[in-house]
């Protein structure tokens, strides 16, 4: 074997080594650039020390290890994205990228993974990638198949900015998996348009949008949180001090956050609870006693935790949170045609919660919610809007919901409601049903369930509410439709070709 004992060996001309290398710590080989080494046996290095100098290339490693290219930038906050890039290009393909043990520091570089690399952390939070601007990009994954990035967290380290750009991790060729990340304060959590498969991931803050999917199929994913806990609070008019854990209390809307992170002296990141708080209202900190005036309030999921645009097939959900933000879910294709539109899908075992607007179903078709949970506030926990066909929902839950708890729109078709409980919606007390369906829709069906009751929050005026007008072709029937305000099923469509019958009321 070649054996590099001591000192800095510096190579100029491009330069192949046939049998193993053995590098020893105090030994480091200089690339000049534009020079490649080429190794056709894995080197035999220490993993956590740096190995190779200058701006040339390593090719051709069966592993490459983060820190032989970073120098002594690993937990030290200094960008190191130089150090990245080469340690992800000196692989073969579909070779192992070592990252490094603790955290590296990106500015608004998007790291190249087209080689199909196989990117491995030491763990959430052991290995992290850290942001130290707005733009909060990572890896992006093209050409080569099967990637697959496992055991990495990422955060944006400057809690004084709202993140404005960028993509955590892209996904664009087929066969690529993801396991065991965490993204968390950064502006798009994961872009989707190839086939793969996710499980074991929390998407966290992310201003624009958790998950982004789009024109491809057959895409799984398991065991998951996407959750938007905190919003961006801009003041003026400042009062006082406000303190980090105390809650505050909107004078207009009556609403409750608690003060996470003071990011700056006029902009204030908090947790809200029960209901939102609105623009322009006066907020008072508990403990400070602190007043000021909201100007803007930016809540992230902007876009949704989740999206599904253009043709997405076979995309399934199972076992996981979408909570908080400005939509938990949205659907919406350029053309509401087959092929060009999402379609086949089915989410298991997933709850909707707390998003200002809830769910949101545009130009979507056979979907299939089973045993999902809706809520939200201030609004509606579910619409579905009138191009939508063949969307159903088995024993699923629409619960706490400011307005109605879900909203079926003139021109959806065939939508079904399967042994679900609708309860305790109507939480602003005005005039707002547990199912309420437009003037016009037809051919839909609620069948068997619990449409009714407080569970302590609101009172429904209707569990089932078919709109006055020229509904048709639908069945409502074996509903226990007990304890709404004015009755359990409204029926208001003209048509004649309808069951309405054996609900108890």
């Amino acid at each position: 074997p070649i054996i590099f004992k001591s000192g800095i060996f510096k190579v100029s001309s491009n330069f192949t080594i046939e049998n193993v290398a053995k590098i020893l710590p105090s030994a480091r080989l200089s690339i000049d650039s534009g020079v490649t080494i080429n190794f056709t046996e894995q080197p035999d290095c220490d993993h956590f020390k740096q190995v190779f100098e200058g701006l040339g290339t390593v090719s051709n490693l069966h592993v490459s290890y983060c820190e032989w290219f970073m120098g002594d930038l690993v937990n030290t906050g200094t960008v190191s994205s130089t150090g990245i890039q080469r340690a992800l290009n000196a692989v073969k393909n579909n070779g192992k990228v070592i990252l490094p043990c603790g955290f590296f520091t990106n500015d608004n570089t998007l790291f190249d993974c087209s080689k199909g690399q196989k990117l491995i952390g030491y763990g959430e939070f052991l290995t992290e990638m850290r942001w130290n601007s707005t733009v909060c990009n990572g890896f992006n994954f093209t050409t080569n198949i099967a990637p697959s990035i496992e055991k990495i967290s990422f955060v944006n380290q400057n809690l004084f900015d709202i993140p404005s750009s960028g993509t955590a991790l892209t996904f664009s060729v087929a066969k690529w998996k993801m396991k065991e990340v965490t993204i968390r304060s950064g502006y798009k959590g994961v872009d989707i348009s190839s086939v793969g498969k996710m499980n074991t991931f929390d998407i966290l803050d992310c201003v624009y949008i958790g998950m982004y999917v789009h024109d491809c199929n057959d895409v799984y994913g398991a065991d998951f949180i996407i959750s938007a806990a905190s919003t961006y609070v801009a003041i003026s008019s400042v009062t006082g001090t406000f303190v980090a854990g105390e809650t505050l209390t909107g004078g207009t809307s009556g609403a409750l956050g608690t003060l996470n992170v003071i990011a700056s002296p006029t902009l204030l990141r908090v947790a809200e609870r029960t209901i939102n708080l609105t623009a322009s209202e006066t907020i008072t900190g508990s403990t400070s006693g602190a007043t000021a005036t909201i100007s803007v309030i930016t809540r992230p999921h902007q876009l949704g935790g989740i999206r599904l645009y253009n043709k997405v097939e076979a995309f399934v959900l199972e076992r996981g949170d979408v909570i908080g933000g400005v939509y938990a879910m949205t659907t919406d294709a350029a053309t509401y045609s087959p092929f060009q539109r999402p379609a086949y899908n089915k989410f298991t075992d997933v709850y909707f919660d707390s998003a200002d607007s809830g769910v949101l179903l545009t130009r979507s078709v056979a979907t299939r919610f089973n045993s999902c949970w809706f809520s939200n506030r201030p609004s509606n926990g579910l619409v579905i809007t009138a191009e939508n066909e063949d969307i159903s929902f088995s024993n699923c839950d629409f619960i706490n919901n400011w307005k109605n708890g879900a909203i079926i729109g003139n021109g959806a078709t065939k939508i079904r409601f399967v042994d679900c409980t609708v309860s305790g919606n109507n939480v602003e007390g005005s005039t707002f049903d547990g199912i309420a369906f437009s003037a016009g829709v037809t051919d839909f069906s609620v069948v068997g369930g619990t449409y009714g009751g407080t569970l302590g929050f609101g009172t429904q005026r209707f569990g089932v509410h078919v709109n006055a007008g020229v509904s048709d072709r639908y069945i409502i029937t074996n509903l226990l439709a007990t304890g709404n305000s004015s009755a359990g099923v409204q029926d208001g469509g003209t048509g004649i070709n309808k069951v309405v019958t054996n609900n108890i009321t």
